[in-house]
């Protein structure tokens, strides 16, 4: 227990933490397919989108929402 107490006293234990914290739940997303949109399906008329309420992260070069397709891809890393 004072070994994590140490690596949070740190300002880079910290922010190391909050990262491995959104990785998991990013994972646990795409386990228990918790993904708004099919990371698959094509939104041409949605391409390259600022992050919105339909799309949390926005879109990429083929209208494919961006957060489904990191949570489905975190699953499998």
């Amino acid at each position: 227990m004072s070994g994590l107490r140490r690596l949070f006293s740190h300002a880079g234990g910290r922010i190391g933490g909050g990262i491995l914290i959104v990785y998991l739940l990013l994972a646990l997303a795409g386990i228990f397919a918790l993904v708004p949109h099919d990371p698959l399906t094509m939104f041409p008329a949605a391409r390259l989108q600022a992050p919105t309420v339909t799309h949390i992260m926005g879109t990429d070069l083929f209208g494919r929402d961006v957060f489904s397709r990191l949570a489905v891809g975190v699953r499998t890393s």
